[in-house]
C-alpha cells in the first residue's frame, strides 16, 4: 500500500492540483548563485536546464505556488534535497521525469547533476521517506524546458494551467502575455486573439462572437 501512495504520480510530468514541490530552504540556481526558494519572487531570473543535452539557460519566475506537505529526502554528495513524493524529477538513465517518490523508495537511483563543470549523471547516496512536514514550493518559469535546478537537481516546474483552443490543436496558456497569443478569425472576418478565462476549458475568440478556428 505504501509503494502504491508513493507511486500515484507516476503519471504526472508536471505538478497536479495539489502542489507538489521541493521544501524551504533548497538552493535553487540562479545567474548569481544559488538562493532559497523561499526567497524567490515572480520575475526573478533562474537557471533552467534541458535534460537531454544538460544546456543551461536562464529564464524568469512566471508563478509561485506554495503548501505546506510531507516530505522525503535525497542525498546526493553531501547534499540533501527534500521534496514531496510526487514531485517529477529528472531520471537520465531513464531519459524521463518520474516523480520522486521513486527514488524515496529506492527504485531509481541517478539523477542529473548541474554543476559549475557542466552536467553529470549522479547517484544518490541515501533517502529517507519522511523527513519533515514543510513549507513547499514550486516555480512556473516561462521557458519551453519548464525545468529548475534545486540543490544542483534538475526537477520539473509547475506547467502553467491552460486553456483548448477549439479545432486549432494547439494550446494557449493563460500566462501568456495577450500580444504573444494566437490569433483568431471573427465572424466578421476581422482578426482576435484567443483568450484563457480559467483552467480546463476551451479558449474563446475575444472580442468575437462566433469563430473560426483557422
Amino acid at each position: 500500500m505504501q509503494k502504491l501512495l508513493i507511486g500515484m504520480g507516476l503519471s504526472l510530468t508536471a505538478c497536479g492540483p495539489v502542489v507538489s514541490c521541493v521544501a524551504r530552504g533548497a538552493r535553487v540556481q540562479t545567474p548569481r548563485g544559488g538562493r532559497a526558494i523561499e526567497d524567490l519572487r515572480v520575475g526573478d531570473e533562474v537557471v533552467v536546464a534541458n535534460p537531454a543535452t544538460g544546456l543551461t539557460v536562464v529564464s524568469h519566475i512566471t508563478a509561485i505556488t506554495s503548501a505546506t506537505r510531507e516530505c522525503g529526502s535525497l542525498a546526493i554528495g553531501g547534499r540533501t534535497l527534500m521534496l514531496t513524493s510526487d514531485h517529477p524529477v529528472y531520471d537520465p538513465i531513464a531519459k524521463g521525469f518520474f516523480p520522486a517518490g521513486d527514488w524515496l523508495l529506492g527504485d531509481r537511483k541517478h539523477l542529473l547533476e548541474i554543476g559549475d563543470d557542466g552536467p553529470r549523471v549522479v547517484q544518490v547516496d541515501g533517502a529517507k521517506l519522511f523527513c519533515a512536514v514543510s513549507e513547499v514550493f514550486d516555480l512556473t518559469v516561462e521557458h519551453e524546458w519548464h525545468t529548475f535546478v534545486a540543490e544542483d537537481i534538475v526537477v520539473h516546474n509547475k506547467q502553467p494551467a491552460g486553456c483548448r483552443i477549439p479545432d486549432a490543436g494547439v494550446t494557449t496558456s493563460i500566462t501568456v502575455p495577450d500580444d504573444e497569443r494566437p490569433t483568431c478569425r471573427c465572424a466578421d472576418a476581422g482578426v482576435g486573439r484567443w483568450t484563457c478565462a480559467g483552467s480546463g476549458g476551451d479558449a474563446t475568440c475575444e472580442l468575437c462572437g462566433s469563430v473560426d478556428a483557422g
